[in-house]
């Protein structure tokens, strides 16, 4: 992605405005910027306790976007949320085709 967005000071890299602050209050930290995208990453959506804190994230992110706006939210895999064994798994396996016993998967 580096060459794509170029380095540093140059290239599509300062085309992006990044913002941190409380996702349940994000709108707070935007100074009334409207964005055409927010991104939620790295699971951090997980962060989020209880139906208010998810609503309050949600409602905030959608007022700091344009009209037609997007957000994209970022969740871990299933397999990662339900067994705490795997959760530092690199990876996981995704079935090519229907799976009939016979190892057909890739890594």
């Amino acid at each position: 992605a580096d060459a794509e967005l170029g380095t540093p000071g140059g290239g599509r890299r300062d085309d992006f405005s990044y913002v941190t602050g409380d996702m349940r209050r994000i709108a707070d930290s935007t100074g009334g910027k409207e964005f055409d995208t927010a991104w939620l990453l790295l699971g951090s959506m997980q962060h989020l306790l209880t139906n208010d804190d998810v609503l309050s994230c949600l409602t905030s992110v959608h007022s700091a976007l344009r009209t037609g706006g997007t957000m994209v939210i970022e969740l871990p895999h299933p397999r990662e949320t339900f067994s705490m064994g795997e959760c530092t798994r690199n990876g996981w396996t995704v079935p090519l085709v229907e799976d009939d016993g016979g190892g057909d998967e890739r890594e």
